[in-house]
């Protein structure tokens, strides 16, 4: 290659570097002064994405996502609750809910009426189990998630209404307005529901034993459960329902285990300043030690719920029947954030059952959660099936045990001629059937000599069982 030609080449991969390097996307990290080392990455993705970034991304959007990214890594139990729904998250605590009450579900293509909550505009406008839904404010269901119904017909300011066209049992379609509102949230629950709105607590008539099912631990709790055990005559003994019961608040739990404990610990909280004094139970308000009492527990009993159920079984008050609970032993503190950015659901502390047992998960450990004395699995094919009968028992009919009974479209059972009488046997029977853990629980109650056993095998074990793992 001559002189002339080497220059030539020189300068057309010259040209050509700098055409490369023209066309390259470049980045220069800021460099800020004071900012704290484990903030930098932090900054520098906010830099990048507003500097690089293909579509625009409002500033308020970027922190909302990098506080929520940030809350949710703290620990598996803490959340970031945006702005609009730290409102309703806080109501839901207090007992509160909002909305018109529908809880929708998507079954074989169609959006069906899930459950209508009691106390609702849904429930009042006899809204119920398997209604399909049509329209929604003249959009038509089909094709939308029952997240998304549940959305556009509970969602908006009190008021406001939503307008459904609803198909009932008889596939016949009637158009129905309602209204969005608050109502409370209904925390306790008994056997079955009457027509007039009344829980029945009675499970067995002779002897007698009542029935009580804490869906959550909201502040009417243990008011709700002092007004339920006045309606059963001198109950000889108690089923206290915890399963599926995700928690709540914390002082609630304690108070509703110091109504059947009349002394002990019921629990300890632990922060980062270390183990605080115990809670403990005092004999005022109680309710008599001869009332005996079975709690039933499974895998979706957790935090408050399981507070109550470890403190009531640790102080061999009641026997344990069901499945090992959740094993979630974190307390959650509320913390508004600044700027309007929402709220942050932290945890704040650890609780320990008794003094010192803690229930929470920690790898290598096999000992989270509270093992029942007694335990009961309900095969997978029962449970589906009993909860579809629960919905029925609380919505005050039962297609599958006493057609008559069913309530007619704007009129009471009793104007349409229906008793409720003979349904209440053939409910809790089919009840018994199906739900295995609280037939072994009305047995023990009935059966005071197996039952006392458990608890005088529990406290020869109480050393070992209550130890810290």
């Amino acid at each position: 290659m001559t002189k002339r030609n080497l220059i030539w080449a020189v300068t057309l991969l010259a040209i050509a570097v700098i055409l490369v390097l023209a066309k390259r996307p470049t980045y220069s990290p800021s460099r800020q002064e004071g900012l704290a080392p484990q903030f930098r990455a932090l900054d520098e993705t906010y830099r990048l994405i507003q500097d690089k970034g293909y579509s625009p991304s409002a500033d308020r959007d970027l922190v909302r996502g990098a506080v929520g990214g940030m809350a949710g890594a703290a620990d598996e139990y803490s959340s970031y609750i945006p702005p609009d729904k730290a409102e309703s998250f806080q109501r839901r605590m207090e007992g509160k809910d909002r909305g018109v009450g529908l809880k929708l579900e998507q079954v074989g293509g169609q959006l069906r009426v899930h459950q209508a909550l009691f106390g609702s505009p849904a429930a009042r406008a006899a809204l119920a189990t398997g209604d399909v839904i049509l329209t929604i404010d003249d959009r038509a269901a089909e094709g939308l998630t029952a997240a998304e119904a549940e959305r556009l017909v509970n969602e908006g300011p009190l008021g406001t209404a939503v307008r459904l066209q609803v198909a009932g049992p008889n596939d016949e379609v009637h158009a129905v307005t309602l209204e969005r509102r608050e109502f409370p949230v209904e925390s306790v629950a008994g056997v079955l529901r009457r027509q007039d709105g009344q829980w029945v607590y009675l499970v067995r008539a002779e002897p007698a034993v009542a029935y009580v099912r804490i869906r959550e631990f909201v502040r009417s709790t243990a008011e709700e459960i002092r007004i339920a055990l006045r309606q059963v005559d001198a109950p000889q003994g108690l089923v206290l329902d915890l399963r599926d019961n995700p928690g709540g608040q914390f002082p609630v739990a304690v108070e509703v285990a110091d109504l059947f404990l009349r002394e002990g610990t019921i629990v300890t909280l632990v922060d980062k300043s270390g183990p605080q004094p115990p809670y403990t139970a005092r004999p005022e308000g109680s309710y008599p030690e001869d009332l005996r009492l079975v709690v039933l527990v499974n895998g979706k009993t957790a935090s408050a719920a399981e507070i109550v159920a470890g403190a009531l079984a640790l102080n061999r008050r009641a026997v344990l029947v069901g499945t090992r609970t959740r094993g979630k032993g974190a307390i959650q503190g509320m913390f508004r954030l600044p700027d309007g950015m929402g709220e942050m659901n932290l945890t704040t502390a650890e609780f320990l059952l008794g003094e010192g047992r803690s229930i929470g998960r920690r790898e290598g450990s096999s000992t989270w959660g509270i093992d029942p004395q007694v335990e009961v699995v309900i095969p997978a094919v029962d449970g589906r099936r009993l909860s579809r009968l629960r919905l029925d028992l609380e919505a005050g009919v039962s297609t599958q045990l006493a057609p008559t009974t069913r309530r007619a479209r704007g009129r009471s059972a009793t104007q349409a001629g229906a008793s409720t009488a003979p349904a209440t046997g053939a409910a809790t029977r089919a009840l018994l059937a199906l739900d295995a853990q609280l037939r072994k629980a009305v047995d023990l109650l009935a059966d005071p000599e197996a039952f006392d056993g458990i608890l005088h095998q529990a406290a020869a074990t109480a050393p070992e069982s209550s130890a810290a793992p």
